[in-house]
């Protein structure tokens, strides 16, 4: 697959799916109360990447202290396929679009008409823990870690506010088939979080190699504020 620039869970889905309505047209998410079982037999159709800056103080001493690491280029596309699992190379990357905040909007086919998605994220983020936007929050599992929350998509974009990518993918897959597919070799669990080598950067680029991306298109920032693991996924060959 390739890409061009134009500008833990496993079987916990055990009920019936819930059929949803093709022609939702209410205009605001408070009208229908969502469960989790609902949005695991949601069809995913894209995806996007919202990027906020994070650098907190043991950061920037980590910086500071090792000036010959201070990059925030992306470094050259080389030994792509190189890593333990053959997605991502195994290297210690200290520039400065290494340290922001990575998370997803899935595009989702059943709320084309409402205009929002599924917003998807690793971090320490503790089970029953509340999103920013008030919303209600659905942990895969009950360990914390991975979570999910309906948004409109203009929210979305006003949150991304150092970058957004939006992404076409070759597997348009129900929700429930992905968080298996992204499973299989990597635990999702807030016990598993490390800020250096199984962060929302990680997940953000297993998440993308999974979903296998056909092409992005940057609305928001420039390619220097995409960190360096999502960028090597963007444009794999």
């Amino acid at each position: 697959m390739g890409s061009k620039i134009s500008s833990s869970a496993s079987n916990i889905y055990d009920k019936e799916p819930i059929k949803i309505d093709q022609a939702l047209d209410f205009t605001s998410l408070d009208e229908y109360v969502f469960t989790l079982e609902d949005l695991a037999q949601f069809k995913i159709n894209g995806i996007q990447i919202g990027i906020n800056s994070q650098i907190d103080e043991e950061i920037k001493e980590e910086i500071t202290s090792n000036k010959n690491t201070y990059d925030s280029s992306a470094p050259p596309l080389i030994h792509i396929n190189q890593g333990t699992s053959g997605l991502l190379p195994d290297i210690d990357e200290i520039g400065i679009n290494n340290y922001v905040h990575c998370f997803c909007l899935l595009e989702v086919e059943e709320f084309e008409k409402i205009d929002s998605g599924i917003i998807i994220e690793f971090g320490e983020y503790a089970y029953g823990n509340q999103n920013d936007f008030g919303m209600k929050t659905f942990y895969p599992s009950k360990k914390g870690g991975l979570r999910l929350y309906v948004v409109k998509t203009k929210i979305f974009e006003e949150y991304s506010r150092l970058a957004r990518i939006k992404c076409k993918i070759f597997k348009k897959e129900i929700l429930e088939d992905i968080l298996y597919g992204i499973s299989r070799e990597h635990k999702w669990r807030l016990e598993f979080y490390d800020r250096k080598e199984q962060n929302c950067i990680d997940f953000v680029a297993i998440l993308l190699d999974y979903l296998q991306i056909l092409n992005y298109e940057i609305y928001k920032g420039n390619i220097d504020d995409i960190p360096d693991k999502i960028l090597r996924v963007l444009m794999k060959d």
